[in-house]
């Protein structure tokens, strides 16, 4: 399910949302997961600050090389490592 996020999060940059706000959107759904399916706790608040960190070189990286042909290998590898952090 993240990757879906991912992908479409990245899709709608290509439309003109701004990488914070993208960052936003992924790092609240995924405290918000987190939140429901194993309660609040230290750990998770440490996991969306990476995940944070993390979306943020992401969607940024996807923003500023959308049109080079790095695009794909940054938007391939990056959904891969944030879907495993």
């Amino acid at each position: 399910m993240g990757i879906i996020i991912l992908v479409a999060l990245a899709s709608a940059l290509r439309a003109g949302l701004k990488p914070l706000h993208a960052t936003v959107v992924y790092s609240g759904l995924v405290l918000l997961m987190g939140v429901f399916l194993d309660g609040p706790s230290l750990d998770l608040v440490v996991g969306t600050s990476i995940v944070l960190a993390l979306s943020f070189v992401y969607f940024w990286l996807v923003d500023n090389y959308e049109e080079s042909l790095a695009w794909w290998p940054i938007m391939l590898i990056g959904a891969v490592l944030i879907s495993v952090a």
